[in-house]
């Protein structure tokens, strides 16, 4: 936006348009900062915003509450339509401690699963041969590559490949 009132306001005489549109860029930038806000928002809206803010604030701290939006809505006078929508807009932004805290939840929960998944991985390895376990071994433990393994096996890696996939698909049966 600022590039295009630069360039309807330049007048070729004067300056460099590069040196002219700077300080048209560096005005709304700035403006940007000031507002803090990554979303355009209606000027009015913010000064409702503010007054909801107000409210909500004296409402918490007489009942020790945060108040329901029919309630903002009786006395603010404000549809609650507009409301949603109001707390919609500025509410973008979440807390970095509740960030944390739903970090550490999922953790918590992805750590269940993950002790559930071993276990079926323990149980299903329990049912290969001896040969095919240690074919899993050596490719997904140790680390070792098709050919690596062709060689401690003393078989070709065609049959190492093909002797993996088989497995593979045996462990997905089990689970």
């Amino acid at each position: 936006m600022a590039l295009i009132k630069a360039y309807k306001k330049y007048k070729k005489e004067d300056c460099k348009f590069s040196s002219y549109a700077y300080f048209y860029i560096l005005g709304d930038i700035t403006k940007y900062i000031r507002n803090k806000n990554g979303l355009n928002i209606n000027y009015l809206d913010c000064k409702i915003y503010k007054e909801i803010k107000r409210f909500t604030d004296a409402y918490r701290s007489k009942y020790g509450y945060n108040p329901t939006y029919e309630v903002i809505s009786k006395e603010l006078g404000i549809k609650t339509s507009k409301l949603i929508d109001l707390d919609s807009s500025f509410n973008f932004v979440v807390s970095i401690d509740s960030d944390i805290n739903n970090f550490e939840r999922n953790i918590k929960e992805n750590d269940r699963n993950l002790d559930l998944d071993l276990i079926n991985l323990r149980n299903s390895l329990d049912l290969l041969s001896l040969n095919e376990r240690r074919l899993i071994n050596y490719r997904y433990f140790d680390g070792y590559s098709q050919s690596d393994c062709a060689k401690l096996m003393n078989i070709n890696q065609v049959k190492v490949s093909r002797l993996e996939n088989k497995i593979l698909k045996k462990l997905k049966s089990y689970n």
